[in-house]
């Protein structure tokens, strides 16, 4: 059935939290989602923008342990992406708002709000976030449904191909990344996975301590033989070499 209308003006139909987020994160990861949220829109003309966001945080262990928080548009998919920013703050209060101007679209406009974890977070402490209200072309709309979420501390290492420092003002844990063909075996490679743990305490140490360990060696001439080796400070030369 062909038939014909008139478009209209964009107007605001809801606004609604769709992911509220109960994960565990690391000191010093960045980008980690908190809570994704819709604004869902009737018509097309004239179109409306989103301008900004308001946050409560209040049940933060420390409000320093955000380093920032960022607003980021994900179009029609509510799938977190860190391609299109709106807008970013570092809170100085645990109320706080991220502004910024995303133009909508007819129908969903999909949004997600992040958090920077400092470097600094303990175990078991706990990042915040309620959405309180959104502001819409100069409207601000408070939301009916406000469920906090949560990134909950535990501050752990899974070993990645790569380069990585790690500064420790609590214990961590090391360990590897699993298999996708078998959960018993970690994901083996032929590359380099280097972390350095510095301790935050100036002329502190680090200390070691294994609870299990194997490494993947393969009986074929061909296959990955994997080493595990530990260096004291930040070179890999023979000089540094403390135990392999």
């Amino acid at each position: 059935v062909v038939s014909e209308f008139m478009p209209g003006n964009m107007s605001l139909a809801t606004v609604e939290t769709t992911i509220t987020t109960t994960s565990m994160v690391s000191a010093g990861e960045n980008n980690q989602a908190v809570i994704i949220f819709n604004v869902k829109t009737d018509n097309a003309l004239n179109p409306l923008s989103l301008q900004g966001v308001k946050v409560d945080a209040t049940g933060t262990t420390q409000l320093a342990y955000i380093k920032n928080a960022r607003l980021f548009s994900l179009g029609k998919v509510a799938t977190f992406s860190i391609t299109s920013l709106v807008g970013e703050i570092a809170p100085t209060t645990n109320e706080f708002s991220v502004t910024g101007n995303q133009e909508l679209q007819e129908g969903n406009n999909y949004f997600a709000l992040a958090y920077d974890v400092a470097d600094n977070c303990l175990n078991t402490s706990v990042l915040s976030a309620i959405l309180k209200s959104v502001t819409v072309s100069d409207a601000e709309q408070t939301l009916a449904n406000q469920t906090a979420a949560t990134l909950t501390i535990s501050n752990q290492f899974k070993a990645l191909v790569g380069n990585y420092a790690k500064t420790i003002y609590d214990e961590w844990q090391y360990t590897d990344q699993k298999s996708p063909y078998n959960s018993t075996l970690y994901n083996y490679e032929n590359e380099n996975c280097v972390v350095t743990f510095t301790p935050a305490v100036a002329n502190s140490v680090a200390e070691l301590e294994f609870s299990a360990f194997d490494v993947y060696y393969s009986n074929s001439s061909i296959g990955t033989k994997a080493v595990f080796e530990v260096y004291s400070g930040n070179a890999t030369d023979a000089a540094n070499l403390i135990w392999k």
